[in-house]
């Protein structure tokens, strides 16, 4: 494998919407897993709790609620995995060659 890039504006924002979701849902300790292969970085935010997140829709005015709506949109997929001891909520970005 050689030298890859990744947006990491967006991949830090990503990580931070899942970390932030974690503290606000889980409300303990987490840990943040990042593995890159040649064509995506993942990230997963691991937890103690066994509360599957979903998207929700919420209000124009609404001052909260959108975290896993734009972690959506913004990764190419993202999904739920469960553990023995809680879950792990994780996305995937597109890697590309570094030029």
């Amino acid at each position: 494998m050689g030298d890859l890039q990744v947006r990491s504006e967006e991949a830090v924002f990503l990580a931070n919407e899942l970390a932030t979701n974690a503290i606000v849902h889980a409300g303990g300790e987490f840990l943040v897993e990042v593995a890159v292969d040649d064509s995506t970085c993942r990230i997963g935010v691991i937890d103690h709790d066994f509360q599957v997140p979903e998207v929700e829709g919420v209000g124009h005015d609404a001052t909260r609620g959108r975290g896993l709506a734009l972690v959506e949109a913004m990764s190419s997929s993202w999904g739920v995995e469960q553990r023995g001891d809680g879950k792990s909520v994780w996305c995937e970005v597109i890697v590309k060659p570094f030029a």
